[in-house]
């Protein structure tokens, strides 16, 4: 289990009307997910694996697997994302901050 008070970086926590946005949109992620068929999935940015949870949590029984993948090390399940064989890559809320 990861300590968060410990990271010594800025990851984004969602709180009152930004956590009812963000997790509208992960409903509608796995909804895409689930119409696919996506059985390999690397969530880009995973941050604290919120995606994985969910799916894990709801859906078990589909054996769909998330690859969580952040620069911050201690977040990533793998060191690269480079050589790793997905169907899907969901990149939730990434790309804000370039």
């Amino acid at each position: 289990m990861i300590n968060k008070k410990k990271l010594p970086y800025n990851i984004t926590r969602h709180k009152f009307i930004s956590k009812i946005y963000f997790n509208y949109i992960l409903k509608i992620i796995i909804k895409l997910i689930l119409i696919n068929k996506y059985k390999v999935i690397i969530d880009f940015g995973s941050g604290y694996g919120y995606l994985k949870k969910l799916l894990t949590q709801m859906y078990e029984e589909k054996k769909i697997k998330v690859i969580n993948y952040d620069i911050i090390k201690e977040l990533s399940e793998v060191r690269s994302y480079k050589n790793i064989k997905f169907e899907c890559l969901v990149a939730n809320q990434v790309f804000l901050f370039i």
